[in-house]
C-alpha cells in the first residue's frame, strides 16, 4: 500500500504547478489527468469485488465531481493569495483566510458524506478504505500546498 501511495504522491508532485501559470483549461487538465491516476490508486486500494464495485463506482464519479469543483475553487483562492499576498490588507487577509477554512470544511463535509454514501452501497469496510485513501491524499495534497505557501504578508523579518 505505501508504495502505491508514494507513487501517486509522485505523480501528484510532478503535475503540480504554481497557481500563478494556470489557466482555466489547464485546471481542467490537470484535474483530469489527476482524476484518471487517482482512480488507478483508489481501484487498486479497495480491491472491490463485483457487486461492490458496480454500488461504488457511480458514487465515486459523483464524489470526484464535487470534489474537483472544490479543487477549483482552492485553485481560484492560491491565485487570490498569490496577486495580493505582497500588499495584504486585514481585510484582504481575513477573507482569504476564511474562504480557506471554509473550503477545508467544505472537503470535509464531503468525505464524510460519502463515506456514509458508500457504506450504505457497499459496506463499512469499503467506506473506510475509501476514506482511508482519500484523507490520505488529500492530507499530501494540504501539505504540499501549504509548503509552497510563502509566509502571509510577505516575509519575516
Amino acid at each position: 500500500m505505501k508504495k502505491l501511495l508514494l507513487m501517486a504522491m509522485a505523480a501528484l508532485f510532478a503535475l503540480s504547478i504554481s497557481a500563478q501559470e494556470l489557466t482555466g483549461s489547464d485546471v481542467d487538465l490537470i484535474q483530469s489527468m489527476y482524476g484518471k491516476e487517482k482512480k488507478a490508486l483508489v481501484a487498486e486500494f479497495l480491491n472491490l469485488d463485483d457487486a461492490s464495485a458496480e454500488a461504488f463506482w457511480p458514487l465515486y464519479e459523483t464524489y470526484e465531481s464535487a470534489r474537483k469543483n472544490l479543487g477549483k475553487k482552492r485553485i481560484e483562492l492560491l491565485e487570490y493569495f498569490e496577486k495580493n499576498n505582497e500588499t495584504l490588507t486585514e481585510e484582504k487577509a481575513d477573507y482569504w483566510m476564511k474562504e480557506m477554512i471554509k473550503l477545508g470544511n467544505q472537503t470535509d463535509k464531503l468525505l464524510n458524506a460519502f463515506y456514509g454514501k458508500i457504506k450504505r452501497a457497499t459496506n463499512s469496510i469499503v467506506a473506510a478504505r475509501f476514506v482511508q485513501v482519500e484523507s490520505y491524499l488529500l492530507t499530501a495534497q494540504r501539505f504540499a500546498i501549504q509548503d509552497a505557501l510563502p509566509v502571509v504578508g510577505g516575509q519575516l523579518h
